[in-house]
């Protein structure tokens, strides 16, 4: 029977946008439903929300509530797989999870299985809010206006799609995002997240260097222009003390905080980079002051391999540097 044709019989539905010729999970049939959705019994709170908000929005489109059950309930042939769970081995279903890192995804139907299996962190969770906006047609424009489209049948054609994010953490300066639920259902990052996942947050040089406590003694550590060293302006990259210090004081801080895994090492809120020979040298053999940050990064990231080191292209380092790559 054709899509149109099931429609037809079945009332409005909503399906996946692939193949309409192959054959269609039938999850909710008239505001009834013979599906279960399958957590683990020890799951995470992460995975625990996807398979509440999967059964909320459901519930929302069609009206019909479809049960949450452990994976220590018996095997059934109707169910949606939420997260990881004893389920994928008693029904022979293989996932990637080790390429799903923490916030990748995969949506597959697997007989009369639909699967929404993610990454260790939120990647159940962004699953479920992927299913619901692009198989399932639901907006969520800002915080406070979704669309939540109505109807008593929901029937999924074939789908195996899988989502790893190329960044690790994403965030966007927009109020909107600030807002936790808005900021996953778009699979953002927001100032809550950053608040425990950063140790540090932009324009770190004056925070490992303090003008205040070190140019006075040591006018060297600081941006040379015109001739002379001044305080205001950023690091002088090319000074072997300068790389010391920031490597010393980024340990004391990781100790300090050992879970964060983003430490930013980055230019001031100022412009005038160091002009003095040296560094002059090192942006011409980089291609510029975006070089000359990475040569210094790169050798500051070396010495913590287990963290995440971040840095900007910002104000006068925006432009590409030449014969260099971050590490």
């Amino acid at each position: 029977m054709s899509v149109s044709a099931l429609a037809a019989v079945l009332g409005t539905a909503l399906f996946l946008a692939g193949d309409p010729s192959g054959p269609l999970l039938v999850i909710i049939d008239g505001g009834s439903t013979s599906y279960r959705i399958v957590v683990s019994a020890q799951a995470p709170e992460t995975d625990l929300r996807a398979a509440q908000e999967l059964q909320s929005h459901l519930w929302k489109i069609s009206g019909a509530v479809v049960p949450v059950v452990s994976d220590a309930s018996p095997p059934g042939r109707d169910e949606i797989l939420v997260g990881r769970s004893r389920r994928y081995a008693q029904a022979g279903i293989d996932i990637p999870w080790d390429g799903l890192a923490e916030d990748g995804f995969v949506l597959r139907t697997v007989g009369r299985r639909l699967v929404i299996a993610g990454g260790r962190d939120k990647g159940s969770l962004y699953g479920v809010y992927a299913f619901l906006e692009d198989v399932l047609g639901c907006r969520k424009y800002t915080a406070s206006a979704m669309i939540v489209p109505r109807t008593s049948t929901v029937a999924v054609g074939p789908l195996d799609k899988t989502e790893v994010p190329a960044f690790a953490f994403r965030e966007v300066s927009l109020p909107e995002a600030f807002d936790d639920a808005f900021a996953d259902w778009h699979k953002l990052d927001n100032r809550a997240a950053r608040a425990r996942e950063w140790g540090l947050w932009v324009h770190t040089f004056e925070v490992f260097i303090p003008a205040g406590k070190h140019f006075e003694t040591h006018p060297e550590y600081f941006t040379e222009w015109n001739g002379r060293r001044i305080p205001h302006g950023q690091l002088c990259l090319s000074n072997p003390d300068v790389l010391r210090i920031v490597i010393e004081e980024l340990g004391r801080r990781i100790r300090e905080k050992p879970e964060a895994k983003f430490w930013s090492v980055s230019q001031n809120d100022a412009f005038l980079p160091c002009q003095c020979s040296s560094c002059r040298s090192l942006e011409e053999e980089t291609g510029g002051p975006s070089g000359a940050i990475l040569w210094f990064v790169n050798q500051v990231a070396r010495a913590f391999p287990d963290k995440v080191i971040s840095t900007l292209a910002y104000q006068y380092s925006r432009p590409a540097p030449r014969n260099i790559e971050p590490e």
